[in-house]
């Protein structure tokens, strides 16, 4: 059996037990919810069911604003660069929306499926552009000088260039969480492998995923 073919397999297992979870989770989201009993119409809810209320108290005590990150050099010359660098940290988690993650994922978290996942993904436009094959910077002043008159000529090698990019993060619904079947660690980063499924527009996808037609 090639790797791809045991991943596949995993993948697929993974699904089926997800799918068994589902069940339970939609469960506790309909206790929140007030509507314990699929036989009780929206109208005859509970307005302020206890599961809510819980849920409400316990999300805000984990995490109720995003808090500021706070750095401190580990070496005496980048003294001066880590506060400014801290200042960059901190508004790139405001343009991400991470608060907004953060709060969804707790309740997920807290609520429905006792756990809670998000990704984190940077995204670039770029443009083909021509670039000089060999560094400007390292050529003698003659040299430098000869080619900006025009009298040597600097072969080129295409190259892409970044024109706009943006770091996003985003929640995953435990329902489209895929885990592989019987890890049970608490530390996911030992997971051999983590996924999720989803939908894209395809123009979309296929810039994500690099895809061919």
């Amino acid at each position: 059996m090639t790797v791809v073919e045991q991943l596949r397999d995993e993948v697929v297992a993974a699904k089926s037990t997800r799918r068994d979870n589902v069940v339970n989770w939609q469960l506790n989201v309909n206790e929140r919810r007030g509507k314990d009993d699929g036989a009780v119409a929206d109208s005859n809810r509970s307005m302020v069911p206890m599961d809510w209320t819980i849920t409400k108290a316990k999300s805000a005590q984990l995490f109720s604003q995003m808090p500021q990150v706070r750095l401190l050099p580990r070496h005496a010359q980048y003294r001066d660069a880590v506060p400014v660098f801290a200042t960059i940290v901190n508004d790139l988690l405001t343009h991400a929306n991470v608060e907004a993650v953060m709060n969804e994922a707790v309740v997920d978290c807290v609520n429905a499926a006792g756990v809670g996942a998000a990704i984190v993904r940077y995204e670039a436009l770029t443009e083909a552009v021509e670039v000089p094959a060999i560094d400007m910077a390292t050529l003698s002043p003659e040299a430098h000088r000869a080619v900006m008159q025009g009298e040597v000529e600097v072969p080129m090698v295409p190259a892409e260039r970044v024109t706009d990019r943006r770091f996003c993060v985003d929640r995953v619904s435990p329902d489209a969480l895929l885990v592989p079947d019987g890890f049970r660690l608490s530390n996911w980063n030992k997971s051999p492998w983590l996924g999720y499924t989803g939908r894209e527009p395809w123009a979309r996808a296929k810039r994500l995923l690099n895809l061919d037609d």
